[in-house]
């Protein structure tokens, strides 16, 4: 986990590193900055499933209560 701090903390725009610590973080168990970290996957190069394009926009944490 300090290896992809630090490589995060020297290329902050790593997407790899940030997909990878967010791996670590999910089995932790920190859900919430784990699932942050984890969308960087969405902006690596080795990318091996489909990319959906769904027409609703991501779901941005919001309460669907009402919607």
């Amino acid at each position: 986990m300090d290896a992809y701090q630090q490589a995060i903390h020297l290329q902050p725009g790593c997407a790899e590193a940030h997909k990878n610590l967010g791996i670590i973080l999910l089995l932790r168990g920190d859900l919430l900055q784990g699932w942050e970290e984890y969308e960087w996957r969405l902006k690596c190069d080795d990318i091996n499933f489909e990319n959906r394009n769904f027409p609703q926009p991501a779901w941005d944490g919001t309460h669907l209560n009402g919607k």
